[in-house]
């Protein structure tokens, strides 16, 4: 594979990225995320009134707004500059690379971020496959807003194509799934840049 994607359209994730990095990094510290938490609400206040219900910066909905500017914007791009079979050899290679965090496989990455699977319609014997629709079937989620909070707890569905007939059905804890959308971005932008993935049209230096 040679050099496929935009260097700007990179550009604008990696930000988003670096977002999510300073947003993540108030989670391990109480008393700066205490006062985030009274900076925004007493903004909210500021610039909507009328609102009475606030949502403090660490919400549930809060963070799975963060994950669908990484997550599925990042997908969206690979689906974009990649061919079908290319994108699968893509990820393939992706989930080889999950070893800097001491994952080897699939079903690694089920236990290490803790996934319940309830259901999984195109579960195969192949490592890569598997992790490829997991991947793609949260994507969906994400994109189709067929996602729910159940306490601290996201679940995520996804059906077939015009059909109310569901062939995936997952659950993860809040937080495990920040980290999880963080450790893909982190891993996918490492492996890009190995392998000169990116258009330098436009770079600079």
């Amino acid at each position: 594979m040679g050099v496929k994607i935009k260097y700007e359209k990179w550009v604008e994730i990696h930000e988003a990225f670096v977002l999510y990095r300073v947003y993540r990094s108030y989670f391990n510290d109480t008393n700066e995320m205490n006062k985030i938490r009274g900076e925004y609400r007493k903004n909210v206040k500021r610039l909507f009134p009328e609102k009475s219900i606030i949502n403090d910066l660490d919400c549930i909905p809060n963070s799975v707004s963060l994950c669908y500017l990484l997550f599925v914007r990042t997908c969206e791009l690979i689906k974009k500059s990649f061919g079908k079979e290319e994108e699968n050899k893509l990820y393939t290679e992706l989930l080889k690379n999950y070893k800097i965090i001491n994952i080897q496989n699939y079903e690694d990455i089920i236990v290490y971020y803790g996934f319940t699977i309830e259901q999984f319609d195109l579960h195969s014997e192949e490592d890569s496959k598997n992790f490829v629709n997991l991947i793609k079937k949260i994507r969906n989620s994400l994109s189709h807003m067929n996602y729910s909070f159940k306490g601290n707890i996201l679940e995520f569905e996804d059906f077939f194509p015009n059909s109310e007939n569901r062939n995936f059905k997952a659950n993860i804890a809040h937080l495990k799934f920040l980290e999880f959308v963080g450790d893909y971005v982190m891993i996918l932008n490492n492996l890009i840049l190995k392998n000169n993935y990116l258009s330098a049209t436009s770079k600079k230096d």
